[in-house]
């Protein structure tokens, strides 16, 4: 899970926001275990997204990480299979506009397939490293 945070913030191609499709089922807070370590994603309707370590949370309209403020929102599309999400950073200070690009599946109601693209690529599996089963969390 830290990978996810540590390319939020270091990830430097820009990107404009596009129109999401919601979809109720993805809605709410998601675990996932990454080397022992176990994170969370959660996804609001209005669009906010929260990443969750320890007892860090980074996300919705703003946040700070080393003194920089920053806000994370997430757009989907759920028109291909597997869906897309994307997790949109912006710096507050500087505008600069980061993207994370993911896939994800539905496996039943209360979990899911989720991968995690690098280098602008978005990925087409959930097999390896940047592949994770996230779990519905139930609060």
């Amino acid at each position: 899970m830290k990978q996810f945070i540590i390319l939020l913030i270091i990830a430097s191609t820009c990107f404009s926001f596009k129109t999401t499709s919601i979809n109720e089922n993805l809605l709410g807070k998601w675990a996932g275990t990454d080397k022992s370590e176990i994170g969370y994603i959660t996804f609001k309707e209005a669009g906010e997204a929260y990443f969750e370590v320890g007892d860090q949370i980074y996300g919705g309209e703003e946040f700070e990480v080393n003194g920089k403020l920053y806000n994370m929102y997430y757009t989907s599309n759920f028109e291909v299979q597997p869906f897309e999400i994307d997790f949109i950073v912006t710096d507050l200070n500087t505008k600069e506009v980061r993207k994370m690009i993911c896939i994800g599946e539905f496996i039943d109601e209360n979990s899911m397939n989720f991968a995690v693209g690098f280098d602008d690529v978005r990925p087409t599996d959930f097999v390896g490293p940047n592949a994770i089963v996230l779990t519905r969390v139930n609060e």
